[in-house]
């Protein structure tokens, strides 16, 4: 199974919601900006990634844009994660890594942006926090908002999957 590449369209979203409801979604058919964020609990760099996150999703506030975290941990799991980090963007559990697997996953973080069209338009793996840093500013101007940092001075500049 080769990667996904920039351009690919854009394949379902399988999981479980935090409620344990089955949750299914076709990026195809959302006509606004979508950043998935697959994650895992015990990987040190998803840890490191999910406040600079929470504080892209709180940075752009409007409807032309949504962050959808999935989880490679239970349902239970990844509720004493959004407590721990404060996580207020929905999270879903790819229990079984079916989107994973769909998404061609080879390591975790990896962040996926996804553009109106249903295809994907970057991929970033691990925490990189110019490419963080950058992925802020790219979205700021999708939106027509001023660019706001969402990297803190002590985080590593590199922190690989």
């Amino acid at each position: 199974m080769t990667a996904l590449q920039i351009g690919d369209p854009a394949p379902l979203i399988f999981g479980t919601t935090l409620n344990g409801e089955p949750y299914l979604e076709d990026p195809q058919g959302v006509r606004h900006i979508l950043l998935l964020a697959f994650f895992k609990e015990s990987c040190a760099a998803s840890r490191r990634i999910l406040p600079a996150l929470e504080r892209l999703h709180q940075a752009y506030r409007t409807d032309h844009w949504r962050l959808l975290g999935i989880g490679q941990d239970p349902p239970e799991a990844l509720q004493e994660i959004a407590r721990k980090f404060q996580i207020s963007f929905p999270l879903i559990a790819d229990r079984d890594f079916q989107t994973s697997r769909a998404y061609r996953l080879t390591h975790v973080p990896t962040l996926f942006l996804i553009a109106p069209s249903g295809r994907i338009q970057r991929i970033l793996i691990g925490f990189h926090r110019e490419e963080l840093e950058d992925l802020s500013r790219a979205l700021a101007r999708s939106l027509g908002q001023e660019p706001q940092s969402i990297t803190r001075a002590e985080d590593p500049p590199l922190q690989p999957a």
